[in-house]
């Protein structure tokens, strides 16, 4: 039985490693394009205009206060069957292409907040002060604040990525062949599903593992000395 163990364990390793290439690929893609949206729906919630406040909050309450895989099958089978009705012919939608679009809305949500937490942490005075010297706001946002702010976030942000990766494994649901899917497959071929999903959460640990360790890192090469 110990034999058996082992040889499932080793034997579905390939085809778990063939799956975490899109595991990283989507949380990688959904991290740095989460950074980017979140970092514009930040300086709306932060904006002066009051609609821009309200429409960004929105968004940021909407994708916080839903449930990730429900907004996975939304947008891979809802948003699809939606256009299919208005304009009477099929919009087939890649689950690759779709699994990444959830996952940055998501991501940019989360990452909006931690964005705003950063910025409000150095207070208004980094602001004031950048404006006195002749800077516009989106100048001193981006050669003042955010370099400063991003530095203190690194932390959270490191975590948010690492929940990237572990939620992943939704996107099985709409048959991504990322770790959990190869996993299901190898178990349907061998009936072995013990070693396999063992197999499965050592791969994952491995994968969070190595990740804190290089934000880890990340942290400690821009820490600011007091």
């Amino acid at each position: 039985m110990l034999t058996d163990f082992f040889q499932h364990l080793a034997g579905s390793f390939p085809a778990l490693l063939k799956g975490a290439i899109y595991t990283v690929l989507v949380a990688v893609l959904s991290m740095s394009l989460g950074l980017s949206l979140g970092l514009f729906v930040c300086l709306g919630k932060i904006s002066q205009r009051r609609w821009l406040r309200v429409l960004c909050s929105g968004y940021i309450d909407v994708f916080r206060g839903t449930p990730l895989l429900v907004q996975i099958l939304f947008i891979y089978f809802g948003f699809p069957s939606l256009l299919q009705q208005i304009f009477q012919q099929p919009f087939p939608f890649n689950p690759l292409v779709a699994g990444t679009v959830a996952f940055t809305l998501n991501a940019a949500a989360y990452i909006a907040e931690i964005l705003r937490a950063g910025i409000a942490s150095l207070g208004k005075g980094q602001l004031e002060a950048a404006e006195s010297l002749g800077l516009s706001y989106v100048q001193a946002m981006r050669f003042v604040i955010l370099p400063q702010a991003l530095r203190r976030m690194i932390p959270a942000l490191g975590n948010e990525f690492v929940t990237l990766l572990k939620d992943t494994s939704l996107l099985s649901a709409i048959a991504v062949t990322e770790i959990v899917k190869e996993g299901r497959l190898y178990i349907s071929r061998t009936y072995a599903a013990f070693p396999t999903y063992f197999a499965i959460a050592l791969l994952y640990f491995a994968l969070t593992f190595v990740a804190t360790r290089l934000f880890n890192r990340l942290e400690e090469r821009f820490k600011i000395h007091d």
